[in-house]
């Protein structure tokens, strides 16, 4: 990727496009009417919240009410943006001076000074309120003073309700890591008993609290959000990854996901924009690494994005989120517009099939599994920004599309509703904030391409608020920037004929790669050029012995109360081989991959024909998923009645692999899954071995501690849970290296 860019392109250019089928040309003279019916749509929405909703801090478009914190009627943790400060009325305050209506941006104001106050004894989400509130407020303060649209009168008290709310969030960052809490009282003071925040939630406070220290002069915001930003740039994986769930007070990554949707998708654009925005140079250099890492392992090859293991690199969902419909987006303010456009291109084809974003969409069966619709503004942002680059007409046509499958679908005498199931578009109560903040301000100036604000020296928070980019050496980095030619490569990825396709199981990675700890034994896992996999393998610990083969060429680590002789393993293939295994059931959790090793004893899956019914696409592997009891699986089992036919899970520990897979073998198990426990488990794979298992006639597959809880976590609720395998596993280990350095345990650590 170039280092020549430029943050919001500038430039006219003439694009012929195929257009999509069944719609028209937008042209420039039809502009000025959708400007106007988006801003009868967003008054329709901001009216009736100030006329029925405020002072609180949503609206109910069904019923008519606003909505407030409330146990009888609480959403869970969705109610962590409410607090009773007038959310929604902050939210929108710069949307009135992006419409150009300076008399009720005044009359906002006093009620803002008025009545709206952060002391609240209640537990609000930082993420929340740092991209809406704070955002919200700094946002208006800086239209307000600025050259293209001066408020007369305003005072700029808006500051000192920004530093106010700055001042009560700033407790959340006194984590023994820095990393901030992802709850506290905004009067107390008093952090959440969450000990795990996203990675967005951690990491996308750097624009906020960074401009709230070059408005109030107070450097402590600016400070604490590099310094968790910092912290979380730390732990990323050998890979380059982020995983999407970090425990604040140990720093240790408590879910190994990596992706560019929920929970992680913001972390990502403010690493970019905090460098344009404030010009550090080492931000862009943390992106450009990051990007690499993301389109090598979470791309795949039809575009989709999906959610990886950071350590392997390894697919773990294969369903997108709405919320990576910013994407595409940011990827036009970076430069690569090629990429931005296959992107959008597989989002645009979702969007055309329910007239909206389901939450969750499943990249294989193209279908919905989180059905819900909650008027998200990023599809809209990211073609605002295509059309900001590309000045073609195809863009501003589809800008019309979602304009009218809004108003068609979520139109309410009272403002705009939600959708509850994007495939029958039932409504719910329900209007967040941002429908206002976004987008309808994206949409309105989609179609008004001379605003001030596409001037090019804005910068867009992830709420959509805009700050202007700070001036270094007199002058603004926006105008310094360039950007990439367009050419016919990008002219043929919007022929709209070329429709995504369902992902074919071959095309998901196993790959293995990165750190595996086995019991106090460390497998350092990577990749080769040419497609096979090589392990270093730490030093002998206690529990384990160390076993190579009389050539020195490959090395095991098994059980003390297993052995094995060196020949054996010479005969046998001492090699780890990699398992997937893909949800079926229950539909919800339906696609996410997780992988485990095969034992050296028994049959794989695969050629188990007792085991599995065959499919064009996945082979099954029992009907449901049973924990033994015991757990561990070293005694005879007491559930053997519901253990008989299905696939048998027990716990690793106190005794050997080969004597659980036997006991569930002789409680009529088809197939065993050995779960990592303990403290000392696992974040990697172990190859299990056994010095006599001629008895052993089922499958038996190692799984870690994380994708064993998750299943555990199901079955403790009572769900019906089954497995698919994934066809052509095609994975070898082939030479053992020498134990990495001292350096290299340091950045393990």
């Amino acid at each position: 990727m170039a280092h020549q860019f430029r943050y919001f392109f500038l430039f006219s250019h003439t694009l012929l496009l195929l257009i999509l089928l069944g719609s028209a040309y937008v042209f420039p003279q039809d502009l000025s009417a959708l400007r106007e019916e988006t801003r009868t749509l967003y008054y329709h929405a901001y009216d009736n919240y100030m006329n029925n909703a405020f002072p609180a801090d949503e609206l109910q478009p069904i019923s008519c009410t606003g909505r407030v914190r409330s146990q009888s009627n609480s959403r869970g943790t969705i109610d962590d943006s409410l607090g009773g400060f007038s959310l929604t009325l902050i939210d929108s305050l710069d949307s009135l001076i992006v419409m150009g209506n300076h008399s009720e941006f005044k009359r906002a104001l006093d009620l803002v000074k008025n009545e709206v106050k952060f002391d609240n004894d209640v537990f609000i989400n930082v993420f929340e309120v740092t991209i809406r509130l704070l955002g919200g407020l700094m946002s208006a303060h800086l239209l307000a003073i600025s050259e293209e649209c001066p408020i007369l009168g305003y005072d700029g008290f808006l500051i000192e309700k920004a530093t106010d709310l700055g001042l009560r969030l700033l407790p959340a960052f006194q984590s023994p890591t820095r990393i901030p809490y992802s709850r506290i009282n905004l009067k107390t003071g008093k952090v959440g008993s969450e000990k795990t925040t996203c990675l967005a939630g951690a990491g996308t406070l750097i624009l906020e609290f960074g401009m709230l220290s070059k408005l109030s002069g107070y450097s402590i915001f600016q400070d604490v959000a590099e310094k968790a930003m910092k912290a979380l740039v730390a732990r990323r994986s050998m890979l380059g990854l982020f995983s999407s769930q970090i425990d604040v007070e140990t720093g240790l990554w408590t879910e190994f996901v990596s992706g560019i949707g929920a929970g992680s998708d913001s972390f990502y654009e403010y690493l970019f924009k905090y460098y344009v925005l404030f010009g550090d140079q080492q931000y862009f250099q943390i992106f450009n690494e990051t990007y690499s890492a993301l389109l090598k392992y979470v791309r795949q090859k039809d575009d989709w994005y999906l959610d990886v293991d950071p350590r392997t690199g390894m697919v773990v969902h294969t369903f997108i989120s709405s919320l990576q419909a910013f994407w595409p987006g940011l990827l036009v303010q970076v430069g690569d517009l090629e990429n931005a456009v296959r992107s959008y291109k597989n989002l645009h084809f979702v969007w055309k099939k329910y007239q909206m974003l389901p939450e969750t969409f499943h990249v294989r069966t193209h279908t919905s599994l989180q059905a819900n619709y909650p008027l998200r503004p990023e599809f809209v942002e990211s073609t605002y920004f295509l059309y900001l680059a590309t000045r073609d007409p195809f863009f501003l046509q589809i800008g019309a599309d979602i304009l009218r499958d809004i108003k068609k679908h979520t139109m309410v005498p009272c403002g705009f509703a939600s959708i509850y199931d994007v495939n029958t578009k039932v409504r719910e109560d329900r209007m967040d904030s941002f429908l206002i903040t976004e987008t309808f301000k994206y949409l309105y100036l989609l179609f008004d391409p001379d605003h001030f604000l596409n001037s090019g020296n804005y910068v867009f928070s992830t709420e959509g608020h805009p700050f202007p980019v700070q001036k270094r050496n007199g002058d603004v980095l926006g105008k310094d920037l360039m950007c990439p030619a367009l050419n016919d490569n990008i002219k043929q990825l919007l022929d709209s004929t070329n429709v995504p396709q369902p992902i074919k199981p071959t095309q998901i990675n196993f790959n293995l790669a990165d750190i595996g700890i086995v019991g106090d034994t460390i497998f350092y896992f990577q990749q080769t050029l040419n497609g096979e996999v090589s392990v270093r393998v730490g030093q002998n610990m206690k529990n384990h012995k160390q076993i190579k083969t009389k050539d020195e060429s490959q090395l095991y680590i098994s059980d003390e109360e297993e052995t094995c002789s060196a020949q054996q393993l010479q005969e046998n293939g001492v090699e780890l081989v990699p398992a997937g295994l893909s949800i079926m059931s229950p539909p919800e959790h339906q696609g996410k991959v997780m992988f485990g090793s095969y034992a050296h004893f028994g049959p794989k899956l695969a050629i188990h024909s007792q085991l599995h019914k065959t499919s064009s696409i996945y082979s099954a592997i029992g009907e449901k998923i049973v924990y033994s009891q015991p757990n561990d699986g070293c005694s005879t089992l007491t559930n053997m009645d519901k253990i008989k036919g299905r696939v048998g899970l027990v716990d690793r520990g106190s005794c050997a692999f080969v004597d659980k897979v036997r006991n569930l073998q002789l409680a009529g198990a088809q197939a065993a899954l050995i779960v990592d426990v303990g403290q000392d488990a696992s974040v990697g794979l172990v190859i299990m071995t056994a010095a006599e298992s001629e008895s052993i006639s089922i499958p038996s597959i190692f799984l870690t501690q994380v994708d064993g809880n998750f299943l555990k976590d199901l079955l403790t609720l009572n769900l019906n849970v089954s497995l698919f395998v994934p066809k052509d596993e095609d994975f070898t280990v082939v030479e053992v290296e020498q134990l990495p350095d001292s350096k290299f345990f340091d950045q393990t650590e």
